[in-house]
C-alpha cells in the first residue's frame, strides 16, 4: 500500500514539474516578462460627431476600436509578443466586430520621432482567418512635451489589400501625423 502511495505521488509530482515546466516555457516567451525593451498597454480610440437633437447637442460615437498587448525584443533579440485589435465599429463595416490577434511579432522598431514610439507588424488571425498583417505606430505620452499617448493602426491581407488605416477615419494628432490620440487607456514603454 505504501509503495503504491510513493508511486502515485511521484507521478504528480513528475506531472506537476512538467506542466510548470511547460508554462515557464510558454509564458516567458510569449508573456515577454524577460523582453529587454518593451511596449505594453491598451486602451480605445474614438471618433465622434456632434449632433442636434431638438434643443440639445449630442456625440454619437462613429468609430471605435480598442487595443492592447505587450511585446518587445526576447533574449535572442528577435521581436515577441502579441498584440490585439478589436474594430467595433469602424468604416469599412465588414471589420465591425472583428479581432485581430497577432500569431508572431513580424518587425519592430523603438525610436523617438514622436515621443517614445514603437512601430511594428504582426501577422495573425481576424476572427478565425489567418493570413493577416497588421501594422502598428504607437507612441508614449511625453509629460516633458505634453504631447498625449496616440496611435495609428493598419489591417492588411495579401489577398484584399489594405482593408483598414485608422488614419482615414481618426483625427490626427498635428505632432504625429496619421496618429491619433488614445481616447482611454495608456501605452507604456520599458
Amino acid at each position: 500500500m505504501r509503495d503504491r502511495f510513493a508511486f502515485s505521488i511521484s507521478i504528480l509530482v513528475v506531472v506537476a514539474l512538467t506542466a510548470i515546466i511547460g508554462m515557464i516555457g510558454v509564458f516567458g516567451a510569449a508573456g515577454g516578462s524577460d523582453f529587454q525593451e518593451q511596449l505594453s498597454g491598451n486602451g480605445f480610440i474614438f471618433q465622434a460627431v456632434s449632433v442636434t437633437d431638438g434643443d440639445r447637442i449630442k456625440e454619437i460615437t462613429t468609430a471605435k476600436v480598442s487595443f492592447g498587448g505587450k511585446l518587445g525584443f526576447g533574449k535572442d533579440n528577435e521581436p515577441a509578443g502579441n498584440w490585439h485589435v478589436k474594430f467595433f465599429d469602424v468604416g469599412n463595416n465588414e471589420l465591425d466586430g472583428s479581432q485581430f490577434r497577432s500569431a508572431k511579432i513580424i518587425s519592430l522598431r523603438f525610436d523617438d520621432a514622436c515621443g517614445k514610439s514603437a512601430h511594428f507588424s504582426a501577422l495573425g488571425k481576424l476572427d478565425n482567418e489567418l493570413g493577416w498583417n497588421l501594422l502598428v505606430d504607437a507612441s508614449a505620452a511625453d509629460p516633458v512635451s505634453g504631447h498625449e499617448a496616440n496611435i495609428r493602426v493598419r489591417l492588411s491581407h495579401p489577398v484584399y489589400g489594405e482593408v483598414y488605416d485608422s488614419a482615414s477615419e481618426f483625427t490626427s494628432v498635428d505632432y504625429c501625423i496619421g496618429q491619433t490620440l488614445v481616447d482611454s487607456g495608456n501605452l507604456n514603454f520599458r
